[in-house]
């Protein structure tokens, strides 16, 4: 077709059927499907075109916040998936019509898998895009539901559309069968062993920025819980610290771990400004803000000369000759406002760990749909 044939095609008749169908899609499929097949493959291209550019739209003006790479990385990665759900769906619409009557093309089939992975992508994506503005990890919730709801509605409602009585249940048995196989087989069966994770577009942006940004620090949960003086004639002539996270049992120190902890710790201090400046989050902002408050407490203990009486827990008296000693070991306890801050900012981060599990749940789905997939 000639350009101007294109532009005559999406004409305001054919966008007023388009949207009339679509609303057949969503509330009564089956008569959407019937109207559906019944066209020539030219029309139905262009009618996929049409949700095609609707979608995309949604997609532009929702995700604008992400980067051009990570759009593109999108597209690429739903036309893998696409690809990958079209193959056995066809192989199984193959046998279905051999041993089934059904009357399902292999044509129709590919248009059907289109359009279903199409029209549920809105919701996905708008909910998707509620999550990154809000950063509410109920809306990546509802965002990751559609992907098993998509499968559902290729894989098992299609039997119900497309198919009559006991068919219908076999047809279901079919898919599963035809499904299962074939992911044991792209898992399997293989050449070569080698494999690179293809991360999914709708991914938690907020935990992956924070743990990119964790990485950066040194020790970020490591914090002194005591302070070592070595004094004579009660002048101190020196100190180092006993380390603890809140994932150690015990505590660790010594001058060499000191030493090494104060350079981190003043790299760590000259790098959290601009790592807050840079966070896209608010979550995130908060979090380092937190850790900020975290360093600048830590500095001016590693940097205090004087401590309380009261702070000292236990004092050790070393090479004692004739009951005098030479010199002493104190134990003085840091005070507990950074123990505290620090259980706060490792609780925050086990939370939103727990959150953002929480929202890839329904994944956990798969298991039972494409368990050989998850054998050991």
């Amino acid at each position: 077709m000639t350009q101007q044939e294109i532009i005559n095609f999406f004409n305001k008749e054919n966008i007023k059927i388009y949207i009339q169908e679509l609303v057949y899609y969503y509330f009564n499929p089956i008569i959407f499907y019937d109207i559906f097949f019944k066209k020539n493959t030219v029309d139905k291209i262009y009618q996929v075109l049409f949700y095609s550019t609707i979608i995309i739209l949604i997609g532009y003006y929702t995700l604008n916040d992400l980067s051009v790479k990570q759009l593109v990385q999108a597209f690429i990665f739903e036309v893998f998936v696409l690809v990958l759900i079209i193959i056995p769906f066809c192989l199984s619409t193959f046998i279905s019509k051999k041993f089934l009557n059904g009357n399902l093309t292999i044509e129709n089939s590919i248009f059907f898998v289109v359009l279903a992975k199409m029209m549920y992508a809105p919701f996905q994506i708008v909910f998707f895009f509620l999550f990154l503005k809000f950063e509410n990890y109920n809306y990546l919730f509802f965002s990751t539901s559609f992907v098993i709801i998509i499968f559902f509605n290729i894989f098992y409602f299609s039997s119900y559309l497309f198919y009559n009585r006991w068919n219908i249940f076999f047809s279901m048995i079919n898919n599963f069968i035809v499904i299962n196989l074939f992911f044991f087989g792209m898992n399997y069966l293989t050449l070569d062993n080698y494999y690179k994770e293809e991360k999914s577009f709708y991914t938690d942006y907020i935990l992956e920025e924070r743990v990119n940004n964790i990485d950066k620090f040194k020790n970020i949960y490591r914090i002194p819980r005591y302070q070592i003086v070595y004094s004579k004639d009660n002048v101190n002539i020196d100190s180092h610290f006993l380390f603890s996270s809140p994932f150690d049992s015990t505590m660790s120190g010594s001058f060499n771990i000191t030493e090494k902890y104060i350079k981190n710790h003043h790299k760590n201090i000259v790098r959290i400004d601009s790592i807050i400046q840079n966070c896209k989050y608010e979550r995130n902002k908060i979090f380092f803000n937190n850790y900020k408050n975290i360093l600048l407490l830590t500095d001016t203990i590693i940097n205090r000369k004087e401590f309380y009486i009261n702070e000292v827990t236990e004092i050790q008296k070393l090479n004692v000759v004739n009951n005098l000693a030479k010199y002493e070991r104190k134990y003085v306890s840091i005070p507990n406002d950074l123990y505290k801050s620090n259980l706060e900012l490792v609780e925050n981060q086990i939370s939103t760990i727990e959150k953002s599990e929480f929202a890839f749940k329904p994944l956990d789905i798969f298991k039972y749909l494409l368990p050989l997939t998850y054998l050991e």
